[in-house]
């Protein structure tokens, strides 16, 4: 019986140290692909290791300590595109889009009625790295408070598919609006995917907090 049990922990111990098959996202162009890749990588890590993830993303996102999101969680158990897994800003968004698939991808609570201090992230002196973290922030939460049910479909559809481009397109409409006057962003679409799982997984998980507190006698 021991022998058995013994035997079965060591087959258990094999095939959890078997890196998991990457993904066929072949049919994906290029930039389509590598973000898909990136989200599969998120619900990986995260599944592995969830407190791991979330200490990372505790860290400070600029500069050198920025690189901790990456540092902390590399897995090779997990499927990895390239080296585009080593971009600490594209892993924070995959990071969280992977986030709210688990906590919220069944059923989506209200956002947070209040907006969020995204300067608190970054703190010290102000810097360009900084002033961009933040600005970025500010208007993707724009974007997720203006259409929360078209954020919601971008961050849970399969990447490239149909209802990814039509929820994306959706969003397209809030751009404009959402930017400060005098303030120069540049993103690419797989940046803003990761800013709007971002900033909707932070302002649900802060809904939920509040609805939850509000219950209590």
């Amino acid at each position: 019986m021991r022998r058995r049990a013994l035997l079965w922990l060591a087959a258990a111990a094999a095939s959890a140290a078997v890196p998991a098959a990457v993904p066929d996202f072949s049919g994906l162009g290029s930039a389509d692909r590598a973000r898909a890749m990136m989200v599969a990588y998120g619900e990986c890590v995260v599944r592995l290791s969830r407190g791991t993830v979330e200490r990372a993303l505790a860290a400070s996102p600029v500069g050198s300590q920025g690189r901790a999101v990456v540092d902390r969680i590399a897995y090779s158990e997990c499927p990895r595109y390239g080296g585009l897994s080593s971009n600490p800003a594209l892993m924070r968004g995959a990071l969280f889009a992977a986030l709210y698939r688990a906590d919220f991808g069944a059923a989506a609570p209200a956002i947070a009625d209040m907006r969020l201090d995204y300067s608190k992230d970054v703190g010290g002196t102000d810097t360009a790295e900084r002033r961009q973290y933040v600005g970025l922030r500010q208007f993707a939460e724009c974007v997720v408070r203006a259409d929360p049910a078209s954020s919601r479909a971008f961050v849970l559809a399969p990447v490239g598919s149909h209802e990814d481009k039509a929820a994306f397109a959706a969003l397209g409409a809030h751009f404009a609006p959402c930017l400060t006057k005098g303030v120069e962003l540049t993103f690419s679409k797989t940046v803003l995917a990761g800013l709007v799982a971002e900033t909707l997984y932070r302002q649900s998980l802060a809904g939920a907090e509040m609805a939850a507190a509000s219950r209590k006698p």
